[in-house]
């Protein structure tokens, strides 16, 4: 009885072990993956706050460039409305005119 129980123990310590070592195999696996994820994303946040910085100046220059174009139309726009008002004036000369 005493030999059949000792027998159990040992078995049940020999796989305890197993397990133990092949628990510890999977947990060291799991890091190296989990560590490999990490530095992937590590480098693709990089990448993105790179990217982001940039978006950000292109944005920047974009809207200085908008403004300008804004000035630009505007002065465009108001030489246009002189040379309407002109044209109104001649046609009205024009129409005025005996002829």
């Amino acid at each position: 009885m005493v030999e059949r129980l000792e027998s159990s123990v040992r078995g049940l310590a020999e796989g305890m072990t197993s397990l133990r070592s092949e628990l510890k195999s999977d947990i060291v696996e799991l890091e190296r993956h989990l560590s490999e994820r990490i530095s992937v994303l590590e480098e693709v946040v990089r990448k993105n706050s790179e990217d982001i910085r940039k978006n950000s100046e292109d944005i920047r220059l974009l809207r200085i460039e908008v403004g300008e174009l804004r000035l630009r139309f505007d002065a465009h726009d108001g030489r246009v409305r002189d040379l309407e008002r002109r044209v109104e004036i001649l046609e009205q000369r024009l129409l005025a005119t005996p002829g």
